[in-house]
């Protein structure tokens, strides 16, 4: 069943709006060219959009006078799941997506570096790392009050979400990777690295190193060498898409 919402005013459905599939954006706001329409003076022309990563649903306010709201919270950009309701003044959508039920599975498993392998690696990157070839700026993820996790939006991964708390955390099909994905197709099937990057978190920021230069990327760009992270960028790993989230530390 595709996912729709309910559009609401002071808790009266007004009409059930469906999501096709292959829908990756939608405008709502109080203009005619919004893919949902509110006419109402409260609402602003452009009020917040919702786009879709993989089949994981986000809602983002657009800078409206009288904000974007999910539970009781004023909201810049929140991730959306079955049965959330975005409260836009008086109006409301409430989300529903019984196919996101269906697509849990089973509870994280933990995965445990052996010694041999984490020394092996910690030496393979100390070889392979360099430094940034230009001053890095501050990044949109404050290291002091926040924890950064990176929430699973398409592939394969035994996990969806991995929170990035150890000052390495690496990336890789085998069990000495803390992120494990799915190789993929195309040139890297069957080929694909055992470790493929590593994410190093430094007091600058989250530094994405590529050990298999070219092979992840981030924001479908290849990584040579190494990035700076920020906030909602998409790392891609095979067939594997993560976004960079954080949170705060409660």
């Amino acid at each position: 069943m595709p996912p729709k919402f309910l559009l609401k005013f002071n808790a009266a459905v007004i009409k059930e709006i469906p999501i096709p599939e292959s829908v990756k954006l939608l405008t709502i706001g109080r203009k005619p060219d919004n893919d949902i329409v509110i006419d109402n003076p409260a609402i602003s022309g452009h009020h917040c959009k919702v786009t879709k990563f993989g089949n994981v649903y986000f809602v983002e306010d657009l800078g409206s006078t009288n904000g974007t709201y999910i539970k009781g919270k004023k909201i810049i950009k929140a991730e959306i799941h079955h049965n959330d309701q975005i409260d836009l003044a008086k109006h409301s959508l409430q989300f529903f997506y019984e196919e996101e039920l269906k697509e849990q599975g089973p509870a994280d498993k933990t995965v445990v570096l052996n010694s041999e392998a984490q020394k092996e690696i910690l030496e393979r990157y100390a070889q392979s790392a360099q430094p940034a070839s230009s001053p890095l700026p501050i990044p949109d993820i404050p290291s002091t009050d926040k924890t950064a996790y990176l929430k699973v939006v398409d592939g394969v991964v035994d996990k969806t979400e991995i929170d990035i708390t150890t000052i390495v955390t690496y990336i890789g099909t085998t069990d000495a990777a803390a992120i494990k994905y799915k190789p993929g197709s195309g040139i890297f099937a069957g080929g694909a690295p055992e470790i493929a990057g590593l994410i190093n978190k430094r007091p600058e920021g989250y530094i994405l190193k590529a050990l298999k230069s070219g092979f992840p990327k981030v924001n479908s760009q290849p990584v040579k060498d190494q990035i700076l992270l920020k906030e909602w960028d998409v790392i891609e790993v095979g067939k594997t898409k993560l976004i960079l989230l954080s949170k705060d530390r409660t």
